[in-house]
């Protein structure tokens, strides 16, 4: 059985937390993609395109 150290526990702790900031900015980069592609295509193509 293993056990952690402080510093595996603060290593596992930073890992989450930069796993969190690249999952909120993923989301935000869906989201303008997503506004980009309305903007730019007309709409029936812009939902042909998102759902791909």
């Amino acid at each position: 059985m293993t056990t952690l150290t402080e510093s595996d526990a603060k290593r596992d702790d930073y890992r989450r937390l930069e796993n969190d900031r690249h999952r909120e900015r993923n989301v935000t980069l869906d989201e303008a993609a997503t506004v980009v592609i309305h903007a730019t295509l007309p709409s029936e193509l812009a939902t042909q395109v998102q759902s791909y």
